[in-house]
């Protein structure tokens, strides 16, 4: 749904440059509710998807066990909060054209100035707090996985053969 024809055809208030949209108001805010949708829910699933690593990769979780504690309240949680912020816009009249789309913006005749500020911080802080969420994942995992090498390293049959031949080893 991305592009200028779902932007109405006579658009004063696209951001950028003129519209040569051919839609109407209704494309404008379908386009604009599925673009919204996935600008929230995809950060969302990122983390979740980062949380799921780290919890196979440093607890072990296998996926019977991933499947019945957490991807089934991933979606249960996910989903319904990324549609109820998505639909809100429509109420307020605040899908209007941006640049070469539609989004969260307020026009000359329609939207709200502050709500337009509102659910952009929402969508904002989400973003910035789904980053740090997944940074920190991430940098768990790595730390978990290079304990783990570290700790390997002293079984590993290369490494007591060149212990052997430094002879740093005690024969029994």
């Amino acid at each position: 749904f991305a592009g200028t024809w779902a932007q109405p055809s006579i658009s004063v208030w696209t951001y950028g440059s003129t519209s040569r949209g051919n839609g109407n108001i209704t494309t404008c805010n379908i386009s604009g509710f599925f673009i919204f949708l996935g600008s929230l829910a995809i950060p969302w699933y990122n983390v979740s998807i980062s949380i799921y690593y780290y919890l196979a990769v440093c607890h072990s979780w296998r996926e019977l066990r991933m499947k019945k504690s957490f991807e089934r309240y991933v979606h249960a949680v996910i989903c319904p909060i990324a549609m109820l912020v998505a639909i809100i816009p429509f109420f307020m009249d605040l899908y209007n054209p941006y640049f070469f789309y539609c989004f969260v913006v307020t026009s000359p005749d329609r939207g709200s100035t502050a709500a337009q500020f509102v659910l952009q911080g929402i969508y904002m802080t989400s973003v910035i707090l789904c980053t740090g969420v997944i940074i920190c994942m991430m940098f768990r995992i790595k730390c978990h996985v290079t304990s783990t090498t570290r700790q390997s390293r002293k079984y590993d049959s290369s490494s007591y053969l060149t212990k052997v031949r430094k002879g740093t080893t005690t024969s029994t």
